[in-house]
């Protein structure tokens, strides 16, 4: 295969996992860093680095494309947390910011959701992976670079924190 050849085989085949799983990564950027722009930028940065690395993923044995996209996005949020300007950053946002598009869900769900967007980044993270994105544990803990017991102790926690909040809501 000529060098061309080889570009333009690379340059399809993020094509591709651009119309496979934009929108799955533009949700996930979303919920990590509540601003529609940055998630837009992330999920840039992601199919850009996944292009660089691409030879890196041919070599990883049993990791979907999914799993592997949803890391390095992951890792592109985190990386934005991480910077200076996020720290001055007010990062409160309503639920009426979230873009329509990123929102299919029913108007009855809207509170739990806003439950799961106040939970800490780690149990944030599983839950939306897990109940919003329908990634078993074991992708889950392969896209966090965590343990699979580890996801299982997140999402067990995460689901303690909204039934406490509940109750407390309950007692108002």
């Amino acid at each position: 295969m000529t060098d061309a050849n080889r570009e333009n085989a690379r340059e399809q085949r993020v094509r591709q996992w651009m119309q496979d799983y934009g929108n799955t990564l533009q949700r996930i950027c979303f919920l990590y860093l509540s601003d529609a722009s940055l998630a837009e930028d992330a999920v840039q940065e992601t199919f850009l680095k996944a292009w660089r690395s691409m030879d890196q993923f041919e070599g990883r044995n049993g990791s979907s494309e999914k799993t592997w996209l949803t890391r390095i996005a992951i890792n592109t949020c985190k990386d934005y947390y991480r910077s200076n300007w996020w720290r001055i950053r007010s990062t409160a946002r309503s639920l009426e910011d979230v873009p329509e598009k990123l929102m299919s869900m029913a108007a009855d769900d809207r509170d739990l959701f806003t439950d799961i967007l106040s939970l800490p980044q780690k149990y944030k993270a599983v839950i939306l992976l897990y109940y919003y994105q329908e990634m078993p544990q074991r992708e889950i803990a392969e896209a966090l670079g965590i343990s699979r017991p580890m996801v299982s102790h997140r999402l067990h926690k995460a689901l303690k924190m909204l039934e406490m909040a509940w109750r407390e809501e309950d007692a108002r």
